[in-house]
């Protein structure tokens, strides 16, 4: 009786293994053929002329969403459920961030002149980490633990960009909800100050040591309860993603482009984010990251609470509410982001 009982709960183990090892690097190789979707289906929406047909794709426009936001909701499903498989979680973490990275390929391919080569190269890229997934034995070696001092500077540093420039940026974004008009004003008004000679180059140097020391505490982090996962998962996306939006503001959007990087050219205008098969991608990339940035946040303040000897309950709390906050903005920008069409 308690070998038939064992039996297939060791099955049922290794089956999820497999499928945490394996399912979320397949999710984001086939994550572009999802935005492909998603923009089509989009199509159909604008295009439909009676009500069955605004209803049909209306349904395929809702399930081609899921789908795209299902691969970092599967890759954190593997990360957080995966304590103690090290290499498992680092390929969880990497199509984790697939929404920005697909988005820094593509401006890097887009520089180029190559059509679609941001497509051809994703594909190789990850079915070779699918390939080394396959063939290399896992590791479950513990990583050197971060120096004590360096987390201490992160948080420093990130409250520093809070400050000087983030808290501004996303109330900011939050304005474009009730008018692009007002959203510019405001920017041009703080672009006075985060621009200037003198604070410009100093956001740049924070935001520079935050990737790199952010790099080191993701390398040292093997923690897999929900909120280290919630911390890891959110800062390997927002590492791409700052480094993403670095290039394509300073580099394609000033430099190769010479065009003002507003709120409604990261938007997609004058076409849309969903009418065009390239921007479609931004729509994960840019509505993922304020709630990201936001429950980064609330982690590491837990963690300065429970530091400080705040009751855990309490703490716990305090970062579901923080992480409520951030929904609440990403939809907000979100849906101003989607309005910004023809």
């Amino acid at each position: 009786m308690t070998l038939s009982t064992t039996q297939p709960l060791a099955n049922r183990h290794d089956a999820a293994r497999t499928i945490f090892r394996y399912g979320p690097s397949t999710a984001a190789l086939i994550y572009p053929l999802l935005l492909v979707s998603l923009h089509q289906s989009g199509r159909h929406f604008v295009q439909a002329t009676d009500a069955t047909g605004k209803l049909l794709a209306g349904l395929a426009v809702g399930l081609s969403a899921a789908l795209v936001y299902s691969v970092p909701l599967l890759s954190f499903a593997a990360i957080s459920q995966s304590a103690g498989q090290i290499r498992t979680r680092q390929f969880a973490h990497l199509a984790f961030a697939a929404p920005p990275l697909f988005v820094m390929i593509g401006v890097f391919f887009y520089m180029l002149n190559v059509p679609n080569g941001d497509y051809a190269f994703w594909a190789i890229a990850w079915l070779g980490v699918i390939g080394f997934a396959a063939f290399v034995s896992p590791t479950n070696e513990m990583p050197a633990a971060a120096p004590r001092w360096l987390r201490t500077a992160h948080g420093f540093s990130a409250g520093a960009i809070i400050v000087i420039f983030l808290a501004w940026h996303l109330a900011n974004h939050v304005t474009a909800a009730w008018s692009l008009e007002t959203n510019k004003q405001i920017m041009d008004l703080l672009r006075v100050w985060y621009r200037s000679d003198i604070v410009q180059p100093i956001l740049v140097a924070l935001f520079a040591f935050q990737l790199l020391s952010g790099l080191r505490l993701l390398w040292a982090a093997i923690k897999a309860d929900i909120y280290s996962s919630i911390q890891t998962a959110t800062g390997t996306f927002l590492i791409v993603f700052m480094t993403s939006h670095l290039i394509a503001v300073f580099i394609l959007g000033r430099m190769f482009l010479g065009v003002d990087t507003t709120f409604a050219w990261a938007s997609g205008a004058p076409t849309g984010l969903l009418h065009d098969p390239w921007n479609v991608r931004l729509i994960p990339h840019y509505s993922l990251a304020p709630l990201f940035v936001i429950s980064h946040l609330a982690m590491g303040l837990r963690a300065v609470l429970i530091g400080h000897d705040v009751r855990v309950a309490f703490a716990n709390c305090f970062a579901w509410v923080v992480c409520g906050i951030g929904l609440g903005v990403s939809l907000v920008i979100a849906i101003a982001q989607l309005s910004v069409s023809t």
